[in-house]
Parts: structure tokens; sequence; C-alpha cells
């Protein structure tokens, strides 16, 4: 049985810097820790970019982290991974694909994988996620999203474990010049995280297909 506490002044994360506090609990034979604190300024969509093969958030963001995890291996810290936080993406952010155009894509045609949605972005004046992580389920909700004239919605999931995703996103805007301007498209993203299938979905459709409860961990030692 032990327990220790590290203060940790300034971390370099991706450009960002950390300030927070790691604790760290040994009950028998599973250490337990919990990592609390805030991230500034990080390249958040760097974070994922190596799993995704695809930067998802372009820019600066900051993020107040409160997670909990136990276990020795990998495999263990990942199942074992839950809590909350918040990302705000700082002035002159984007999001990785140019949503208005692969909704009117995948209106037509399924899109298969990150590699045939080009390199365009979406430009955001504002976004935030609110998190909630359960058993290394990565549940994200935006808060809050605005490009241009356009407001931005959309949630889902990320498996950590089986580093798959579901995930939908919509656009609504109050240019009636706009293509979506009228219409309740969203664009549903499902399946492996590094090669995703992309297809459309109304926004109807999106909300009865609720997100699905975090995955029960049943091989937990």
């Amino acid at each position: 049985l032990g327990f220790a506490i590290a203060d940790v002044a300034e971390l370099a994360i991706e450009d960002g810097i950390f300030k927070g506090q790691l604790a760290v609990e040994r009950v028998g034979t599973d250490p337990r820790y919990a990592l609390n604190g805030k991230l500034d300024g990080v390249e958040a969509g760097r974070l994922l970019q190596r799993s995704l093969g695809r930067n998802p958030l372009q820019g600066r963001a900051d993020a107040t982290i409160n997670l909990v995890t136990s276990g020795d291996s990998i495999d263990e810290l990942l199942s074992g991974l839950g809590g909350k936080a918040k990302v705000v993406m700082r002035e002159g952010g984007r999001l990785g694909l140019d949503l208005r155009t692969v909704i009117q894509s995948a209106k037509r045609a399924e899109i298969r994988g990150w590699q045939s949605l080009g390199t365009a972005a979406t430009g955001l004046d504002t976004l935030s996620l609110t998190i909630d992580v359960q058993h290394g389920v990565v549940h994200a909700q935006i808060a809050d999203a605005k490009s241009g004239s356009s407001t931005i919605f959309g949630n889902g999931y990320v498996d950590l474990r089986g580093r798959a995703l579901e995930f939908s996103l919509g656009l609504r805007t109050a240019d009636p010049s706009s293509r979506v301007a009228a219409t309740n498209d969203t664009l549903r993203l499902s399946g492996p995280w590094h090669s995703p299938r992309l297809t459309h979905e109304r926004v109807e459709e999106a909300e009865r297909r609720a997100p699905p409860a975090p995955p029960l961990i049943t091989d937990r030692k």
C-alpha cells in the first residue's frame, strides 16, 4: 500500500504546456493513477494524428483534464481509463475536413478512408468540446462551434481499445444561398479510426441512433 502525489509545474506536450498534479496509489497489485490539470496552447489534433492518419483539429487549444485509470499494462490502463475533460480551440483553428463539401459528396456515395477527403479544411471561429471517458471509451459532444455564418454540431465516441470511432457531424447555416442552408444532413463517421466509412445521414436518423453505452469490460483481472 502506497500513495504519492507529484506536482507538475510545466510539461511540454505538442507545443503546449501542461500544469497539474499526478497522484499514484498502489492497492495490492493494482496501481491507480489520477491526472488533473490544464493543458494550454496544445496542438490538439497532433495528439490524434499518428493513430488516425489525419489531423482532425488543426490549431492550438486549451484543455482541462480530470482522468483516472488503473493497471500495469497498456491494455489495462486503457480499459480502466475514466474521467472528464473540456477542450476549447483558440482563434484560427480549423476542422480537418471541408465539412460542407464532404456532406454533399457523401449524399452521392459512401466515402472510404481519410485519404479520400483531400487536404481542405473548415475554418473555425469557435469550438468547444465536452468529453466523458468511461472504460477507455471517449465520448465527445460539441458544445459550441461556429464557422462564419454556420453552426457545427455533433457527438460520438472513440474506443481506445478497439481503435474504432462512431461520430456524427452536421452543419447549419443562416446564409440562405448555402447549399446546406435548409437541410438537416449530417456526416456519419464509423469503423476503424485509421480508415472510417463516411456516410450521409439525416439528423432524425442520427438522433434515433442514440450513442451506445460504453462497452462492458468482462476480462479484467
